[in-house]
């Protein structure tokens, strides 16, 4: 009876030092196309709905595309030859932008079963990148004779976000989060690109890492920020995480760069980087690592190149290559196993422990 009280404690400890602190394993699920060839991945909500861009059976233009419940759904344009899908919220709200020729793009917000047009600020072309759970859409556009500012789009009004006061008076709208709070980049007063946070009305130049320049590109509910920037001494780029009022720089997978694009509630990070395991990385706890490493058998064959969202539960969408299927197709990981499993077997070695001691 001792020495299975000792291997059931034992095996708890180990079953909850490695939800708490390894890196999982990931199963990867092929979300397929549009019937074209290829497909990209560039945004997850909470339940792993998956949107992106993919290559339909008319056309290798593309049309943006929502994953739900195993099947990828054509959202259509708003008229004119291709559109993509760039951010979706917990709804299944989608926002991204439609090509209308000759004006150039449009953003769009994908609720109710239509996509509806956003407009510009003025200008001819608008794109949205970001979509919160309110319905809130952040992104960039084009003004009348005048350079594109971010904007956040809400209850049928787009407002300009402006910018940090560069002499080129530009500024780039990349995510939004569940405060509003938008996350991108502008030109500085001295005439660098920074990536800002923008709360409350207000423009908070978020400086750079270690080189010059840095734009911002993911944002979570805490406000903390995640994009790359200038490397000074390798004259690369390198993600960064930025939270408490402190950039870092989070390093590379032994190349020269690195992008960050995702960051969840928990600071973990997904992005892209030089390496020769392939490009995609997850960042947790101060530690960078391949997500090609992590897969399992499910993943024999894969390229997983570019992670461009990570949900709260550490479900990733991301575009992977695989010569069976000649293109590129967006892909779904998920751990494995999931925590809640880890959590039941736990449960169950605690009752058999119980059981067998009285």
């Amino acid at each position: 009876m001792k020495s299975l009280k000792i291997a059931v404690v034992s095996a708890l400890g180990f079953l909850l030092a490695a939800s708490a602190g390894a890196f999982p394993i990931y199963s990867l699920t092929d979300l397929g196309t549009l019937g074209g060839i290829s497909s990209y991945a560039y945004g997850i909500n909470a339940s792993g709905m998956v949107v992106g861009g993919s290559a339909t059976s008319k056309s290798e233009i593309g049309h943006a595309f929502l994953y739900s419940e195993g099947s990828m759904q054509d959202l259509g344009t708003l008229g004119g030859t291709n559109s993509g899908a760039y951010a979706v919220n917990d709804s299944g709200e989608v926002a991204g932008a439609s090509y209308l020729s000759p004006r150039g793009n449009h953003a769009f917000l994908f609720t109710g079963g239509a996509m509806q047009d956003l407009g510009t600020l003025g200008g001819s072309s608008s794109t949205a990148y970001g979509i919160n759970d309110s319905g809130e859409v952040a992104g960039t556009s084009s003004r009348l004779n005048k350079d594109p500012h971010a904007f956040c789009y809400d209850n049928g009004a787009m407002t300009d976000l402006g910018s940090l006061g560069g002499p080129v008076d530009e500024s780039f709208g990349s995510a939004i989060n569940d405060s509003g709070q938008v996350t991108g980049t502008s030109f500085t007063p001295g005439g660098l690109e920074h990536a800002f946070l923008y709360s409350d009305g207000q423009m908070l130049d978020l400086g750079a890492a270690g080189g010059l320049d840095s734009y911002g590109y993911g944002i979570n509910n805490h406000g903390d920020v995640v994009g790359y920037g200038t490397d000074s001494v390798n004259d690369g780029y390198h993600a960064f995480l930025y939270s408490n009022g402190i950039m870092r720089d989070i390093g590379v997978l032994g190349g020269t760069y690195s992008y960050a694009y995702g960051v969840n509630d928990s600071d973990e990070v997904v992005g892209s980087s030089d390496s020769p395991d392939g490009g995609a990385f997850l960042y947790s706890s101060g530690t960078m690592v391949a997500l090609n490493s992590l897969l399992d058998g499910s993943g024999n064959g894969w390229d997983v190149f570019d992670a461009r969202g990570i949900n709260d539960n550490g479900w990733i969408a991301a575009t992977a290559a695989n010569p069976q299927t000649r293109g590129e197709h967006a892909v779904l990981l998920k751990p494995v196993p999931e925590p809640a499993t880890l959590v039941g077997l736990a449960v169950g070695l605690y009752a058999l422990l119980r059981r067998r001691s009285t």
